[in-house]
């Protein structure tokens, strides 16, 4: 993969940018390559798909925006504060959160230099140097190419690591039926801490004090973000459904979606997510996207919700250490 697109990649990259911003640029520089080899009646064709201009340049247009917005937010110190540390290694970068080393999500290896014949063995070697070197215990590798991630998943998965496979979803439709009505309004992350430690107390990454510890201060550290709101749905009087709102440069990101399990099965998860959407919109946004776990449920509900793929990136993780 060549061209403009992949330098603007390396420069975000280095500079922290969420993920997802790197796995819309790859799709982004293939729509390009593609639109070179179309004859203009399919570039007609496309435009009329996409609902004006080529697709390559709708789809250009959509990843510096997000762009934009990855950047605001690290700006903001979301992403890169003054507790993480950036180290260059080899085929990628190393992330490091030390005050949160169980917060997996905050202390990985991105994988953006690796090249494409690289064996999955060789970087799961590289990553376990890398992140050891640091003290963790896991191993969390984030491949943004897709057809990367794609040929590495056999090799991991030989070699006992999980996938996770992430969509990056954008809102485009209308949800396929109206939310329940029920009372939805901002919270504090005070107000929501308790209700958030009932949920870590049942959720499966999250069965000891000391990562439920981390991850509620995770959430604290999110204050830093520019934009940051948190919507939850109340019954009797207490949040026990929720998520995040990023917003900012006309974008908005909606993360972090959890109902608690005695109250799931009642479309509270559609009920917030789309008042989330709503909320974005109401604020300047035009853009609406978030991600999701390709196996998982909430994939389905988001589509029907309006939300379609776009672009997927690739986490392969392992606990223990010494990669197999």
């Amino acid at each position: 993969m060549t061209g403009p697109v992949l330098g603007v990649q390396r420069i975000v990259l280095h500079g922290g940018i969420e993920p997802q911003a790197v796995a819309l640029l790859a799709v982004i520089e293939r729509a390009l390559e593609g639109e070179r080899a179309l004859a203009p009646r399919a570039s007609t064709a496309a435009a009329a798909t996409t609902g004006g201009g080529p697709r390559g340049l709708v789809l250009l247009v959509l990843g510096l925006r997000l762009l934009l917005f990855l950047l605001d937010l690290r700006l903001g110190g979301l992403e890169l504060g003054g507790d993480q540390r950036v180290v260059p290694a080899r085929w990628g970068t190393v992330i490091l959160t030390p005050g949160l080393p169980q917060v997996w999500d905050l202390n990985l290896f991105r994988a953006e230099d690796a090249p494409r014949r690289l064996a999955a063995r060789r970087l799961a070697i590289a990553a376990d140097r890398a992140l050891g070197a640091a003290g963790l215990r896991h191993r969390s590798i984030v491949v943004d190419d897709e057809e990367l991630g794609t040929r590495l998943r056999r090799g991991f998965e030989a070699h006992d690591w999980r996938t996770e496979e992430l969509l990056v979803m954008v809102q485009r439709g209308a949800p396929d039926r109206p939310p329940p009505g029920v009372e939805i309004r901002d919270v504090s992350e005070p107000e929501l801490r308790p209700a958030r430690e009932r949920y870590l107390r049942t959720a499966p990454y999250s069965r000891d004090a000391e990562t439920r510890r981390q991850l509620l201060a995770e959430g604290a550290r999110a204050e830093r973000a520019p934009g940051l709101r948190r919507l939850a749905a109340f019954v009797e009087g207490e949040p026990v459904s929720w998520c995040r709102l990023y917003a900012a440069e006309g974008v908005a990101e909606i993360d972090d979606v959890v109902t608690l399990d005695a109250h799931r099965g009642h479309g509270l998860a559609r009920a917030v997510v789309l008042a989330a959407a709503d909320t974005g919109r109401a604020g300047g946004a035009d853009l609406v996207f978030l991600r999701a776990d390709a196996s998982d449920w909430p994939a389905r509900l988001y589509e029907r919700l309006g939300f379609v793929t776009v672009s997927r990136h690739y986490v392969f993780r392992q606990v223990g250490g010494q990669a197999s």
